[in-house]
């Protein structure tokens, strides 16, 4: 069994906006690439964007944001195996996710930043 890929996106798509674009984009991409995906939101999305995706051929559910409010179902999104976990809009260093790279049950955490931090070169520190 090929290693899937989890992403766990901490918005709720309603299929009108550019960052709604942006993951049905990304889920095309990846199964043209052939991994398995899975989408879980904070919420489900619009009828409209998941009838996209699941054309795709790319799963969506919802976990829980933040993780720590019900690890058992955090547990239990991430699905079999150990995918490739790869977040937005969320922490790094949220413990769960730490927690789960650390013990192994996910094969690789890999964290988009779209807003930066201090650190970042959008950040105010790297900026002034």
């Amino acid at each position: 069994m090929r290693t899937s890929l989890v992403i766990l996106a901490d918005f709720t798509p309603r299929g009108e906006r550019s960052v709604d674009l942006l993951f049905a984009r990304i889920g095309r991409r990846i199964r043209e690439a052939g991994w398995p995906v899975r989408m879980l939101f904070y919420a489900p999305p619009s009828p409209e964007f998941s009838r996209e995706i699941e054309s795709m051929g790319v799963e969506w559910g919802t976990a829980p944001f933040p993780l720590r409010k019900d690890p058992a179902r955090f547990w239990k999104a991430l699905g079999p195996g150990r995918p490739v976990v790869q977040t937005h809009f969320m922490s790094p260093f949220d413990p769960l996710l730490l927690l789960a790279r650390g013990t192994g049950r996910i094969a690789r955490l890999q964290t988009v930043d779209h807003a930066g931090n201090l650190l970042s070169p959008k950040g105010p520190l790297l900026r002034t």
